[in-house]
């Protein structure tokens, strides 16, 4: 997994963009222009990740947007300690090969620049009401049910 995102002595360098209250991955190649954008100072500039759709990143205010939609997202820059790396990469390892044993066939394959998802939604899904975990138990047990 470090192979290819950018270093910061000790540290892998992920920077990440919020999407429907998540946080998503951008690839390491992108995570590398990100970070030699930050590390020369540059405030903000835009990229075309997907053919027509231009994208302004904002790094000083940080943010993410859609110059088509006006629609800006949250990003964020993520330090990695080296003994959360490996953890790391075996988590992303299991979503991708979830990802790709639940893909549609006919749907291509995701460009480069564009956001790797770093958990899948039914993990999203396993919190409980508030957030947090979701109980153990919690989903089996039912009410008014008794002796």
């Amino acid at each position: 997994m470090s192979a290819g995102y950018p270093r910061a002595g000790d540290y892998v360098v992920v920077w990440q963009v919020e999407d429907y209250g998540m946080w998503i991955d951008y690839d390491p190649a992108f995570c590398r222009m990100l970070e030699d954008a930050s590390d020369k100072g540059t405030k903000a500039f835009e990229f075309r990740p997907r053919g027509n759709i231009t994208y302004t990143y904002n790094l000083q205010e940080m943010y993410q947007q859609n110059e088509r939609t006006s629609t800006r997202r949250p990003m964020r820059r993520v330090l990695w300690w080296n003994h959360e790396v490996d953890q790391f990469a075996a988590r992303k390892r299991a979503v991708d090969v979830h990802n790709e044993n639940h893909s549609d066939p006919r749907a291509g394959r995701r460009p480069s620049g564009s956001p790797a998802r770093v958990r899948s939604r039914s993990q999203s899904q396993a919190r409980g009401a508030y957030g947090g975990p979701a109980r153990a138990g919690a989903a089996s047990s039912s009410r008014g049910s008794g002796g």
